[in-house]
């Protein structure tokens, strides 16, 4: 089956998160307002949002 992305994320707001997985993976991102990217769709993870502001996102899931 070829692989394809199936989860778009548009930040509204600057910002930065850490996104935990369960086996306590951290992975560190740098948001930028408009600035989309792409990823597959599934997976157990917790979005901590690690700035000093409010931060938003848009999640447009193909299904």
């Amino acid at each position: 089956m070829p692989a394809f992305l199936e989860l778009g994320v548009v930040p509204v707001t600057d910002g930065r998160t850490d996104v935990i997985t369960p086996d306590g993976t951290v992975s560190s991102s740098q948001l930028r307002a408009g600035q989309s990217y792409a990823r597959s769709a599934g997976g157990e993870h917790e979005v901590v949002n690690t700035g000093t502001a409010p931060l938003a996102f848009v999640e447009i899931e193909l299904k």
